[in-house]
């Protein structure tokens, strides 16, 4: 699970700094800013192919995602996604 502030190197050089610095590709989770507010379309299109490659269950963007990003996060990931702001709540469960 990567808990992210505002990505300002952008969330897949995030994701993938976190991969190498675990040597895990086992990515379940992001909740965090995207930092896709002002994206364009290729680089939101990248940026989901990119997250498609990790077994992701819960993609929560928030704050500087921007509707843009987080709309086309929202219909790439369906029942994934979580729209979070502040005061969101969400509860984790470990898995054996």
């Amino acid at each position: 699970m990567i808990l992210a502030g505002c990505c300002h190197s952008g969330i897949i050089n995030t994701v993938n700094f976190t991969t190498e610095l675990t040597g895990s590709n086992n990515i379940v989770g992001i909740i965090g800013g995207f930092h896709l507010f002002n994206a364009s379309n290729e680089r939101l299109s990248r940026t989901v192919r990119e997250l498609k490659k990790f077994p992701i269950e819960i993609m929560a963007p928030c704050h500087c995602s921007g509707f843009r990003g987080k709309s086309v996060l929202s219909t790439v990931f369906d029942k994934k996604f979580h729209n979070t702001m502040v005061s969101t709540k969400l509860k984790f469960e470990a898995s054996q």
